[in-house]
């Protein structure tokens, strides 16, 4: 009788653990929540507030060796001092000398301490923050720490941290332990990138089919399939098809993305699996696919890297308030050798031949252009064209649809609707946001490059370039300034550098066309980053 397997036993998780304190016990036990799970026996942050949870209450809880040990909660707990250890500490900070030292009674008269609010901002925890020692404090213990700590800076009362003013310590930023990561035990978009990079890693030109190419295909103009696979390990793969570039007239040939374009099609940096998400769309659910983000985030991009990896021609039509319908639809048209006909608009006439049709920000257009483009995304996928009879259309079988959108929920989106019920229910969504920094890094570096800087020139620009997007993303967020702040921005920026000091290169890429208050704060931020330029 064959022996049955060993019942292997279940992963330790901290949710299993009579000692996982959410935020109601923690006020029960430890008189204070600082708004995410911690472990009341070693009194550590589990996760932050919006983290993968699951993901790091297994980190802690298979290398844990009290797990399930259940303690007793004593009165003074809730008062003691307890401090998270969170953060690696800044090793750079000044030292105080004993006289000043003397003068830190409290914490919040440390150079060191950041507030509740401004922590929260920038990790989600309710609860202060010393940069010294890398540690959340509790705010009614703050007395108790400074008595005994060795790393008090004395501050005085102008140079302390704000915990009202967003704009305070906006130049500090905090370095977490990797298990506090957001992106904890998912793939991280770098790893994502690389995995699409690989599946670009011939260019459409020379790829050789991933599977048969039929003659119904070549009639169709397709000479070849591109095996593309999910970055995230999901879903299976796809099988895109490659267009022969013979199969287009001249003009269309002159629409076809090539790598070495100004816009380098091929170098698209895809940190969200946005591509394979797109083809699913297309390929598999028919569906039409709206791209979601703040200006500059690489939407359109998207659409004609794709573009590029088919050998398709790309269509791009921008759409605003006070686009004709006539332009987009068509209208009937009459010479005297002809007659009467209807001429074809921009997008009635891309909707009948092989391309990527990209419609950039149609919530932005009047109402009867949106009522237009509504069958477009409906199941049948049909244009109709009123002004010519009631003419119906269905799309050719290689046209392929996608909107890039502003949200309208965003203040800094002026003259953008937001989607009725029924057209949001018609399209599927992706949320478009910037890259990690070290990927916009290499896009920045890549973008100097061809403008023919070395890699040694290029980097320290980049990285100055870095420090300062990252205070004027951080205000835009809070509201403090009315603009976003895209790759698009960086590069004119970063371009414009070459031949002027920084607040220049800012006025001429961006600042010059604002309104003068916004302009002269972000002109502020470059200043305290590049003193010695003007």
């Amino acid at each position: 009788m064959p022996t049955p397997p060993a019942v292997q036993p279940a992963a330790k998780s901290c949710n299993t653990c009579p000692n996982l304190l959410r935020n109601s016990k923690q006020s029960q036990h430890l008189g204070r929540s600082i708004g995410a799970p911690v472990c009341g026996l070693k009194l550590i942050p589990l996760s932050r507030p919006g983290g993968p949870e699951e993901k790091t209450f297994q980190h802690f809880g298979s290398n844990c060796d009290s797990h399930g040990k259940e303690i007793e909660y004593k009165p003074e707990a809730r008062t003691a001092p307890i401090e998270w250890q969170i953060a690696f500490p800044d090793p750079t900070l000044p030292v105080s000398s004993d006289w000043q030292s003397e003068a830190v009674s409290s914490c919040t008269g440390c150079a060191n301490y950041v507030p509740p609010m401004a922590t929260k901002r920038m990790t989600g925890w309710s609860a202060g923050y010393c940069r010294a020692k890398g540690k959340l404090l509790l705010d009614d213990r703050l007395t108790t720490y400074a008595k005994t700590c060795e790393s008090r800076v004395f501050a005085p009362r102008h140079a302390r941290i704000s915990d009202t003013d967003p704009t305070s310590g906006r130049g500090i930023s905090i370095t977490l332990l990797p298990e506090y990561d957001l992106m904890f035990g998912k793939k991280r978009p770098v790893d994502i990138n690389l995995l699409h990079l690989a599946n670009i890693a011939t260019s459409p030109a020379d790829y050789k089919s991933d599977a048969e190419v039929t003659e119904k295909h070549k009639k169709m103009g397709i000479r070849a399939f591109r095996r593309v696979q999910d970055p995230k390990g999901y879903g299976p793969n796809l099988l895109v098809p490659i267009m022969n570039e013979g199969f287009f007239s001249d003009d269309d040939k002159k629409r076809i993305p090539r790598s070495g374009d100004p816009e380098r099609p091929e170098h698209y940096f895809d940190h969200n699996g946005a591509a394979y998400k797109v083809y699913v769309m297309w390929l598999r659910l028919q569906q039409t696919p709206a791209l979601w983000g703040e200006a500059g985030v690489g939407k359109t991009e998207l659409f004609r890297h794709l573009a590029w990896m088919m050998g398709l021609p790309f269509e791009r039509v921008s759409i605003t308030e006070s686009s004709e319908l006539d332009d987009l639809a068509g209208k009937m048209m009459y010479s005297p050798e002809v007659g009467t006909w209807y001429h074809y608009g921009r997008i009635s006439n891309s909707w009948q031949r092989p391309n990527v049709l990209c419609l950039d920000e149609p919530n932005a257009g009047p109402p009867a252009v949106w009522q237009f483009i509504r069958p477009l995304t409906d199941d049948s996928k049909q244009l109709v064209i009123d002004q010519n009879k009631g003419e119906r259309i269905p799309a050719h079988r290689l046209c392929y649809l996608g909107m890039a959108m502003n949200p309208a929920w965003d203040p800094r989106n002026t003259g953008v609707a937001p989607l009725a019920d029924a057209d949001g229910s018609r399209l599927m969504h992706v949320k478009m946001d910037l890259p990690p920094a070290a990927i916009e890094k290499k896009i920045l570096v890549e973008a100097l490059e061809l403008d023919r800087w070395t890699n040694e020139e290029a980097v320290p620009l980049v990285d100055t370039l870095m420090r300062v997007a990252t205070e004027i993303r951080n205000m835009s967020a809070e509201g403090a300034i009315p603009v976003s702040w895209g790759i698009r921005n960086q590069k004119k920026v970063a371009r414009a550098r070459r031949y002027m000091s920084w607040p220049d290169a800012f006025r001429l890429g961006v600042t010059d066309a604002l309104e003068p208050q916004v302009g002269d704060t972000i002109l502020e931020i470059v200043r305290s980053h590049c003193p010695e330029e003007d």
